[in-house]
């Protein structure tokens, strides 16, 4: 995925001289250039494919039971982070359907779709997505697309949205910080924002980079309070103390807390913990457990 997002940005970049040569060429020239990267392009995508096969099926498995997802709720989705919280029980059901589907080796405890398009349609529906898509199609059909600075942030963006198809880059902080700093850049630069457009893009650097900042610092902190100890009476003490702040709706504190309340065998309390655990996130670990 990185590497085609390069391969995509470098052209974008050269289409400007290519394009200068391109025009000047004969018809039965350009009819056989286009043959030619038509069977490289495709050439390209079966040996991309037979690379890494298994993961491609696997792909192609998580694609096919997301799409079932936005089906199933396709005008407002499943909600923030509502694929961590179902799609395991709809890859479930597939195989319940399709007990001997070749995809059985290949199943896994998924976590990202691979694919942040069919993840933002299963969350927010085909509405969410028409209007993201509504803000971005503004953006690059503005009359300043044409100045030189509308070429660094778009060709950072499409780098990204390359990736965004076979990949989730939008799990990391970084990739996240620098989209939303492309897109206010961007925005900036076609409604003629000036001073106050500036300190928007300040502005939303700093929301973003203060909430990954605070969700650090409250798992760390959770984690502090309780991993010193040796003693599990302790700890599920602890725990029990922040069971009743913000932690309550914290997944991974809840799969912790859930886990060592059954290792003491206190196992009614357990699945208590965990089948919240289960409604915000559901996962093999915890249905094992």
């Amino acid at each position: 995925a990185g590497w085609l997002a390069v391969l995509v940005v470098g052209i974008y970049y050269l289409w400007p001289r290519l394009f200068s040569i391109w025009r000047y060429r004969s018809r039965c020239y350009k009819i056989c250039i286009l043959c030619c990267l038509g069977g490289f392009g495709t050439a390209g995508c079966i040996g991309l494919y037979h690379f890494k096969k298994d993961s491609a099926d696997g792909r192609i498995l998580i694609w096919r039971n997301t799409v079932t997802m936005i089906a199933d709720k396709p005008l407002f989705g499943h909600g923030t982070d509502g694929f961590r919280a179902q799609y395991m029980l709809y890859q479930a059901d597939y195989f319940r359907k399709h007990p001997d589907s070749k995809y059985a080796m290949l199943a896994d405890n998924v976590q990202a779709p691979f694919n942040e398009y069919l993840r933002f349609a299963a969350e927010y529906g085909i509405i969410g997505l028409l209007a993201v898509g509504s803000i971005l199609w503004i953006i690059l059909h503005c009359r300043q697309r044409r100045i030189p600075h509308f070429k660094v942030p778009f060709a950072s963006l499409l780098g990204v949205g390359i990736m965004a198809l076979f990949s989730y880059p939008f799990h990391y902080p970084a990739l996240l910080v620098v989209s939303g700093i492309d897109f206010f850049m961007l925005a900036g630069i076609c409604f003629d924002w000036r001073a106050w457009g500036k300190r928007v893009v300040g502005l939303s650097f700093l929301i973003m980079a203060g909430h990954s900042i605070l969700s650090r610092i409250d798992q760390h902190h959770w984690q502090q309070a309780v991993g010193p100890r040796i003693d599990h009476t302790s700890v599920i003490r602890e725990y029990e103390k922040l069971a009743s702040t913000k932690f309550n709706e914290n997944p991974a504190f809840l799969y912790a807390y859930g886990l060592i309340q059954n290792r003491e065998k206190r196992y009614i309390r357990s699945l208590e913990i965990l089948d919240r655990y289960f409604r915000l996130r559901a996962d093999v670990d915890a249905a094992i457990v």
